[in-house]
């Protein structure tokens, strides 16, 4: 595995230095948009519509790998610590900017050192 999605944390100036690098997730990522628009009946029992000022929320982002480093997990659970905003620039040059949220670690009972872990992020641009 390359570590190719790079990883930027926003500093108190609001500028974005390259931290470190990830590898990328080892399950499908789903990018989701949910209408906020609500659906009624009006009085004739036809279907009415209002759309709120924000048409649409974008849903966070689960990011799984398998095996984990020590060092890696530690990266991400500092993250979550810190309250570190993060910009990640994928391998064909997608950009994520938000914050982990929260970070679930799998031990494999039988396993000396093996660790799996998801990761919610929360996208906020």
């Amino acid at each position: 595995m390359s570590q190719d999605w790079e990883v930027y944390y926003q500093n108190s100036a609001g500028n974005w230095v390259l931290d470190t690098s990830f590898y990328r997730p080892q399950q499908n990522i789903e990018e989701t948009q949910l209408s906020t628009m609500q659906k009624f009946k009006m009085a004739d029992g036809s279907n009415g519509y209002m759309f709120p000022e924000y048409k649409y929320v974008i849903e966070p982002l689960i990011f799984f790998w398998i095996n984990t480093t020590a060092l890696f997990r530690e990266q991400l659970a500092g993250y979550i610590h810190n309250g570190t905003k993060i910009k990640i620039v994928t391998h064909n040059a997608e950009t994520y900017e938000g914050y982990f949220l929260d970070y679930k670690r799998v031990w494999f009972v039988g396993q000396a050192s093996q660790f799996d872990i998801a990761v919610t992020f929360e996208r906020t641009a």
